[in-house]
């Protein structure tokens, strides 16, 4: 029932530079086109291996692609339009096709083009990026797509404009000392040093290009189209309801000739998992494509409807690992060392997996076990502080209870805020921490899902918040210049570390893969004696879609491009 994903090897201008970084990405087999794509130029970084789980069912790809219909796709509605400012799956599914991004990373494969671009190409030992755009690429409105718009949506996701960084990948701007427009069709970024991973954030759904001079409150409400200025991708907003649905239609005027296949998508926006999940199985929903899977209740009878040709499905990991708590790190309590290690003793990371994942969970670091960038699962149970079972957790807790007395809290901590997310409230992952919290000897106070959550956690107004920040690249850069590097995109934690910002551009230079984990797990060691950030396990999520629909066949995370523009969809018999 389940086959092996298929391998290839790709070139890009990245190659003379950092060869030894190209590795054999993972790619499952997708409907062919009818035409060549755009003009690319591929290029590979370090691929992670999957999470020990069961092997994909194949995307059905058989015959000919065919034009037409409406596939309907579980949604959340978004808050504002504007992607360039979104997070989180409400967004990502939703608005990745409306817009047109710097690169573009294929359906499961891991590598990357400039479809914008008739060429683009490295210069001065891959320190200068420079791309050539093509003529024919355009707003909905008809407005050509310059190098100026460009070059001022990357200054906004790097907060050059308002000072606002893009959370997913703003991190970018470790890397880029200039962005040049010198006319209209040229784009060149100069880099601190070559980095492939500048390519990969290019290719997140959140690098969505907006025109010159777009404001954030410009796409509070819905850009309606065809004739929309903002919008570019293979599909418009044709029609917005909140709480209801959103219709997207296709763009006639693509640049990509015979795409996209599908007439439209809608998205049916559901309240509640449970009904989405219904609606899959009843056929009034053709995919389901979220960070979390089907309640497990469904599993079953998904199962059976698979075996039975009426349902296909994807497994991928989730990504979700750089923690489960983030520690307010100006916060006079969260500061005593002492307090942070009895934090981290006293949780419980197998019943977090039970209960958040059904079981369906690996440990991790800030990446999963056993991947590329993830230590081995015997060196994390029952090794690595925290992550103690059965008789060992219990030790650990008397542990714990023992660096509070030391901290001065021989009774324990009575007053202790515990934030937690909407989506780990609901499936108990925070009321399983709150209860290994008191098991440890902190009785934590459980604010679920405050509705100004992001913006307490992004001014520090917390001491601790339960939340999974999942990585939109599967790549030690993203984790160390995001959340640990001082001014970090994601640095929400307030951490500092002199040793951290020094071994960091080591470790980002450096093109030996091997050589690179091992400056990443020295930084690792360092993060984990500071404890800014406290990790636990991860989940897997499965995709599943009625097996109409061929050409589905989503990356590596679920913020690349190519897992939810769905110009490649189309709906076979």
């Amino acid at each position: 029932m389940k086959n092996p994903a298929k391998h290839r090897r790709w070139l890009s201008p990245w190659a003379a530079v950092v060869l030894p970084l190209l590795l054999i990405a993972l790619a499952c087999g997708v409907a062919e086109k009818p035409t060549p794509t755009p003009t690319s130029a591929p290029v590979a970084v370090p691929t992670a291996t999957k999470v020990p789980t069961a092997t994909p069912t194949p995307t059905p790809a058989g015959g000919v692609p065919q034009r037409g219909g409406t596939l309907v796709q579980y949604g959340a509605y978004p808050p504002h339009w504007d992607q360039t400012q979104l997070c989180c799956p409400d967004g990502l599914i939703n608005l990745t096709k409306i817009y047109m991004t710097f690169m573009y990373e294929p359906e499961g494969e891991k590598r990357y083009e400039c479809d914008l671009c008739k060429n683009w190409s490295l210069q001065d030992g891959g320190k200068t990026m420079v791309f050539s755009l093509r003529d024919d690429i355009k707003f909905h409105n008809g407005t050509t797509i310059t190098s100026r718009d460009m070059k001022y949506t990357l200054e906004k996701l790097t907060g050059k404009v308002d000072k606002v960084v893009n959370t997913r990948m703003g991190f970018v701007k470790e890397y880029i000392t200039a962005i040049e427009a010198p006319d209209d069709r040229t784009l060149i970024l100069r880099l601190v040093r070559p980095a492939p991973v500048v390519t990969a954030a290019l290719a997140v759904a959140l690098a969505a290009i907006l025109p010159d001079g777009t404001k954030r409150a410009d796409l509070s409400a819905p850009p309606l189209g065809p004739g929309s200025k903002y919008t570019s991708g293979p599909f418009f907003v044709k029609e917005a309801v909140p709480d209801s649905h959103i219709l997207y239609e296709r763009n006639p005027d693509y640049f990509k000739k015979g795409l996209p296949y599908l007439d439209s998508i809608k998205i049916q926006v559901f309240t509640e998992v449970s009904a989405a999940a219904t609606a899959l199985l009843v056929g009034k929903v053709d995919l389901f494509a979220q960070l979390d899977s089907p309640p497990k209740q469904f599993w079953p009878q998904l199962y059976k409807d698979e075996k039975a040709g009426k349902m296909g499905s994807i497994t991928r990991p989730q990504w979700c690992t750089p923690g489960n708590l983030f520690l307010n790190m100006n916060d006079p309590l969260i500061k005593d060392k002492n307090v942070r290690h009895a934090i981290n003793l006293a949780l419980d990371r197998v019943e977090y997996g039970d209960v958040r994942y059904g079981g369906d969970f690996v440990p991790a670091t800030h990446f999963p076990a056993g991947t590329q960038w993830g230590r081995p699962e015997n060196e994390i149970w029952d090794v690595m502080e925290g992550y103690g079972r059965g008789a060992k957790k219990k030790a650990e807790r008397e542990q714990a209870k023992k660096l509070l007395a030391d901290a001065g809290y021989p009774n324990g901590i009575d007053k202790f805020e515990l934030m937690s997310s909407a989506t780990d409230f609901a499936q108990g992952g925070g009321e399983v921490i709150q209860r290994g919290l008191k098991a440890g000897g902190i009785n934590a106070t459980m604010l679920a899902n405050p509705p100004d959550a992001t913006q307490r956690w992004g001014q520090g107004k917390y001491t601790v918040h339960n939340f999974r920040a999942c990585l939109a690249i599967d790549d030690p850069d993203e984790v160390v210049a995001g959340y640990f590097l001082k001014g970090g995109a994601r640095n929400l934690q307030f951490y500092e570390n002199p040793e951290v910002d020094r071994l960091y551009p080591l470790m980002s230079a450096e093109t030996d893969p091997i050589k690179r984990k091992q400056l990443f797990i020295q930084i690792e060691n360092i993060v984990y004696d500071d404890l800014p950030i406290i990790t636990g396990v991860d989940g897997n999520r499965n995709y599943w879609f009625n097996s109409k629909l061929r050409g589905f066949n989503p990356g590596f995370t679920l913020y690349g491009t190519g897992t939810n523009r769905g110009e490649s969809w189309w709906l076979g018999k």
